[in-house]
């Protein structure tokens, strides 16, 4: 036994302690859960902040390749060469919008790519062809081992 006053006597409930640790730990439970759903709503925010950046970062190298285009090309006296040059800077830009993020530029690529077929030809629908009579094949078979 202790010779303290304070020290509970034997038996004695200690509720009232119960209580405001149970609490306490419910409270810290309750904060955990707050600052875990500020964190994800932060984090959505990053993302898309982060996303505008790219998005914005983009449309400025277009901009610097448009005035680099008017600039070198204001005395060219052939049409051939703006075409060609627009054309690969065209594939450099969808390249880079892809790399960038630019969620418009992936849904006109994911339209329009499948849909492009360079240098295949029409597909025909197969023939199917009615078997070869026995005697038939037995000749076509002579015929390919001489």
């Amino acid at each position: 036994m202790s010779t303290n006053n304070d020290s509970p006597k034997p038996g004695h409930d200690n509720w009232e302690e119960f209580k405001r640790l149970t609490s306490h730990a419910s409270a810290k439970d309750k904060s955990k859960k707050f600052r875990s759903a500020a964190e994800a709503e932060l984090e959505k925010e990053l993302a898309g902040e982060k996303d505008g950046r790219r998005e914005d970062r983009f449309m400025f190298v277009i901009a610097l390749v448009v005035i680099f285009d008017v600039w070198a090309m204001q005395d060219v006296d052939t049409w051939t060469l703006p075409v060609v040059v627009g054309i690969v800077e065209l594939f450099a830009l969808l390249i880079f919008a892809r790399r960038m993020g630019v969620e418009e530029i992936h849904f006109w690529l994911n339209q329009l790519l499948p849909r492009i077929k360079i240098g295949a030809k029409p597909e025909e629908p197969e023939q199917k062809q009615a078997p070869l009579p026995k005697e038939q094949q037995s000749t076509e078979n002579k015929n390919q081992g001489q």
